[in-house]
């Protein structure tokens, strides 16, 4: 059984917003998520119980905040909009352990979809 995530997610009515730009800007690119199964997984909660969905639920929101003129955004205690999404990046652990752990799909939809900063066009 995942251990509960103690990862900080943006607040509960920035998340529908955060995800409706990154599935209007980035997955109609790089088609990695099904938005009808992330937004009910979302919903279930699954992002506080499992590290893995919740590490794809930071991307998500990291990655989105590039399109978001909401301040919440900004890196607490930046006031540059080129730390927009770093909170949430920055949580991030991209690991698993092979003696206790196989990687899952939310493994490899994190893998997938984190690298997506590194290029320029979606930054």
């Amino acid at each position: 059984t995942p251990d509960p995530t103690p990862y900080k997610f943006p607040d509960p009515d920035l998340l529908p917003h955060l995800f409706d730009l990154y599935f209007e800007h980035v997955n109609i690119i790089q088609c990695i998520l099904n938005r009808l199964i992330f937004e009910r997984d979302v919903a279930d909660g699954l992002h506080y119980r499992d590290h893995a969905f919740g590490d794809v639920v930071l991307i998500v929101c990291a990655i989105a905040a590039r399109y978001c003129d909401d301040p919440r955004v900004v890196h607490p205690g930046y006031t540059s909009w080129h730390s927009s999404g770093w909170q949430w990046f920055q949580q991030i652990r991209f690991e698993v352990n092979p003696l206790f752990a196989l990687p899952t799909l939310y493994h490899m939809q994190a893998y997938a979809v984190s690298v997506l900063p590194l290029y320029p066009a979606f930054v």
